[in-house]
C-alpha cells in the first residue's frame, strides 16, 4: 500500500496535518470496501504519491511506482528508503543550524 513511505516523508514536513493532502492518500479509513486488500491501482496510487513527495523535498533517484509496488528487489526498495533517510538528516541538520544561530542573534 506504499504508507510507509509516507509515513517516513512525513518527517519532512513542518506541518504534516496540513501539508500532507488526506484525499489523495489511500488507507483504510478512506475506501469504498475497506475489508478488502488494496488494489494495485491503489497502491500505484499511493507510490506514486510517495514518489512526488520526496522530490518535492529535493530527493533524487531512478525509481519507478511500479519497483515500490512489486518489489523485485530489495535493493531498489531500500535505496528510497535510504534517500528518505538522506533527506530527514539533511532536514535536521539544517533545523539545528538554523536554531544556533537564531540563538547566536538573541544572545547578542
Amino acid at each position: 500500500s506504499c504508507l510507509y513511505y509516507i509515513d517516513l516523508l512525513l518527517m519532512l514536513m513542518d506541518d504534516p496535518r496540513n501539508d500532507i493532502n488526506r484525499d489523495i492518500v489511500i488507507h483504510k479509513n478512506n475506501r469504498q470496501l475497506p475489508d478488502n486488500d488494496y488494489t494495485k491501482s491503489e497502491c500505484l496510487s499511493n507510490a506514486r504519491y510517495a514518489l512526488s513527495i520526496a522530490r518535492k523535498f529535493g530527493g533524487v533517484f531512478y525509481i519507478s511506482e511500479h519497483d515500490l509496488v512489486n518489489v523485485t528487489s530489495p535493493e531498489i526498495t531500500m535505496s528510497f528508503v535510504m534517500c528518505i533517510m538522506v533527506l530527514i538528516l539533511t532536514k535536521q541538520g539544517k533545523d539545528k543550524e538554523n536554531g544556533k544561530k537564531t540563538k547566536s542573534k538573541s544572545s547578542s
